[in-house]
């Protein structure tokens, strides 16, 4: 109720905190803490848990569909009455075009995704120059959107991320380029 209602992160964080005391392999509780760290800006915090989380799911101990997909949620956003959810690769990315994020936008009745964005490794061209990449999938079409913003760093800043997107979706930002394989 605090994280979703009163939107008391702290309370939130604090209720999990405590319910992960009683049961420390409820991993769904770890997500729920690592959301409600990021939605109050706790990022160290919830990047502790993810640590936590990551070598559960390194020994096997993760639920069936995190271990099969690979990916926790970590953070959640609204945009425009539409929620907005992160998901962090428990896989480190190694080769071109792995994934290291994905973030779903619902639409706003919330049963469809409505837009899936990701955030790929990438040739990294220059010593400082980007890492990896914010790109799209688009749905109706097939295609494979790159936007003009990347990152240096391989832990990417939830905040950066939620804001980046939030420009896209604004209009704030247009596409770099477009690929699609398909046609």
């Amino acid at each position: 109720m605090e994280y979703s209602y009163t939107k008391d992160y702290q309370k939130s964080a604090k209720a999990y905190e405590q319910a992960i005391e009683l049961d420390r392999e409820n991993y769904e509780l770890h997500y729920k803490l690592m959301k409600s760290y990021n939605s109050g800006k706790a990022f160290n915090k919830a990047d502790s848990i993810f640590s936590i989380v990551k070598k559960a799911f390194m020994n096997g101990k993760l639920p069936k569909d995190e271990m099969e997909f690979k990916a926790v949620s970590i953070a959640q956003f609204e945009w425009n009455g539409q929620i907005a959810t992160i998901r962090k690769s428990l896989v480190d990315a190694k080769e071109v075009l792995d994934i290291t994020y994905k973030v779903f936008l619902q639409n706003k009745q919330g049963d469809k995704v409505e837009r899936r964005f990701v955030v790929e490794k990438t040739f990294q061209l220059e010593k400082d120059g980007a890492k990896y990449l914010l790109c799209e999938q688009d749905k109706k079409t097939g295609s494979h959107i790159t936007y003009p913003y990347g990152w240096t760093v391989d832990n990417i800043p939830v905040d950066d991320l939620e804001r980046v997107i939030k420009s896209i979706l604004d209009g704030g930002m247009k596409q770099a380029a477009s690929s699609n394989l398909n046609k």
